[in-house]
């Protein structure tokens, strides 16, 4: 795990530890209009993509924010535009695709050491794509994927190291407490359908390497449909997978839009016809499913459990779900015995 003073100017990482009022800014907000090539690293500069079909080449350089407030450094309010070799790094927040945008391509892009996300993939985003990046080292989760977000992909990349950082006073440690100190996974979909993840290494993320689930509208916003449809394939996890991930989660301190449904303290959950193949899991890591109608085949290693405390509780046994030709162990089909091997 990192240590701040190594990695950031004294200043900055006396300001995250500490969590005092002092804010940072970049100095310079670029907005790109036309093709562009950097031929330098940029330091405390965010840019904005406004115009369809630009090309932003990186040419292997960094874009630099050192900065903590108001700073995404790269946003992508338009469509069909291509980002290739460069590295997006120590932003409040790595990329945020906005609302509705669709066709953008990521390539060979490494997005990492940024106070809060890697790459947000906003509401409705369609067809963004990643392949050969790497998200790594990010406060909160590597990669998000908004509601009503949907066919989108990672590939070919690393998913490492996310969701070590402490809310309130900035500080990167590896045991964080529940509630608002809450670790965060490598990639979240959240209420996004039908993405891929593929040929992807996922390692040492806080949480988990995936989870797939329905936000329960703690902002106000009811989604309509779950975390369905996904694809992950071909891929190596060091940390695991969760399907419906806040099925068991005790939300009683939520401020929920969706229906408490045991004990005010939990929501049924959403993520189903989901496809988990060819993955290999890594020593304890496991891939825990909490929801119907999803399918596991062809995993090595680790251990697959199939088990939902509060489904029980309300007497829904988890149905439809598929897991063969596995070398993994196994466990707790049998409170859920629906469940076909």
């Amino acid at each position: 795990m990192k240590v701040l003073s190594q990695q950031l100017p004294f200043a900055l990482a006396v300001l995250l530890i500490t969590g005092c009022a002092e804010k940072e800014h970049v100095d310079e907000t670029i907005d790109v209009i036309s093709n562009l090539t950097l031929s330098d690293d940029i330091r405390k500069t965010k840019y904005n993509v406004n115009r369809p079909g630009v090309v932003f080449d990186g040419n292997g350089h960094t874009i630099d924010g050192i900065c903590n407030t108001d700073c995404i450094g790269l946003s992508i309010n338009a469509s069909n535009v291509t980002v290739r070799n460069l590295t997006i790094s120590r932003f409040d927040g790595g990329v945020s695709i906005l609302p509705g945008v669709t066709g953008v391509k990521f390539e060979n892009v490494t997005v990492t050491d940024n106070v809060n996300h890697g790459i947000f993939v906003n509401v409705g985003v369609s067809d963004f794509s990643c392949d050969h990046c790497d998200i790594s080292d990010n406060g909160s989760m590597g990669v998000y994927f908004e509601y009503n977000s949907f066919g989108n992909s990672i590939t070919n990349s690393r998913v490492a190291n996310n969701g070590y950082r402490d809310k309130d006073t900035g500080d990167w440690i590896e045991n964080l407490k529940a509630g608002d100190k809450d670790q965060r996974e490598g990639i979240a979909i959240d209420a996004s359908q039908g993405n891929l993840i593929s040929n992807t290494l996922f390692t040492g993320n806080a949480l988990t390497g995936i989870t797939m689930y329905k936000n329960c509208g703690e902002r106000g916003i009811r989604r309509d449909l779950g975390a369905n449809h996904n694809t992950v394939s071909d891929s190596t996890f060091h940390d695991g997978i969760h399907i419906a991930s806040r099925q068991d989660k005790d939300l009683s301190k939520w401020t929920c839009v969706d229906p408490y449904v045991l004990d005010n303290r939990y929501i049924t959950d959403e993520a189903e016809y989901n496809v988990i193949e060819n993955v290999t899991l890594v020593g304890n890591a496991k891939i825990h499913i909490q929801d119907d109608n999803n399918t596991v085949r062809s995993v090595t290693g680790g251990s697959i459990i199939v088990s939902s405390t509060v489904r029980t509780a309300l007497n829904l046994p988890i149905s439809g779900t598929e897991v063969a030709n596995n070398s993994s162990n196994v466990a707790d089909l049998s409170s859920t015995n629906n469940a076909r091997q």
